[in-house]
């Protein structure tokens, strides 16, 4: 049986996103990119530490190296978050999947997986990183109004099936 009542949870959950779609798409990019590279850095940081010090401990040098730089950049994404910086993202997106597929066993493999990332930063570079962002704040911006509107018309109905006593 189908009964209609409201899920609060994608109702919330709806407006939020696209309250996010509306703010990304507003052009307000310098909050945006600030919020966005201390999270990329917190992120970057918190995910390598634990295999920096595995790939010390194994005394592993090019696995140093590989999350040395993964850290480093962490901490420099979030205090510095300028365009020379989206410029480094640029070449970050580069390099280090170049670094990954050189780690890798099956590089064939590793090298279709690491392709966008590679494509990604020389989009960044030859673009320049003003016009990325921009572009990409908006494309994320529709993105979040579309994934917010459908979360909540999907609120609004709920389908349950009820076992009726016999």
């Amino acid at each position: 049986m189908r009964k209609f009542g409201i899920n609060f949870v994608n109702l919330i959950f709806g407006i939020v996103m696209v309250a996010l779609g509306i703010w990304f798409c507003s052009g307000d990019t310098e909050v945006l990119t600030r919020v966005i590279f201390i999270v990329l850095g917190v992120v970057m940081i918190a995910s390598n530490i634990t295999p920096l010090v595995y790939a010390v401990r194994d005394k592993n040098l090019l696995e140093i190296i590989y999350r040395s730089i993964l850290v480093i950049f962490g901490i420099v994404f979030m205090f510095w978050h300028n365009t020379a910086i989206l410029i480094i993202v640029g070449v970050l997106f580069i390099l280090l999947p170049c670094l990954t597929i050189a780690l890798s066993d099956n590089k064939r493999d590793e090298l279709m997986i690491q392709l966008p990332s590679i494509i990604l930063g020389v989009v960044i570079i030859v673009l320049g990183p003003a016009t990325i962002g921009k572009v990409l704040f908006v494309i994320l911006g529709v993105i979040s109004i579309v994934f917010g509107v459908l979360a909540i018309a999907s609120s609004f109905y709920k389908q349950s099936i009820i076992k009726s006593n016999e």
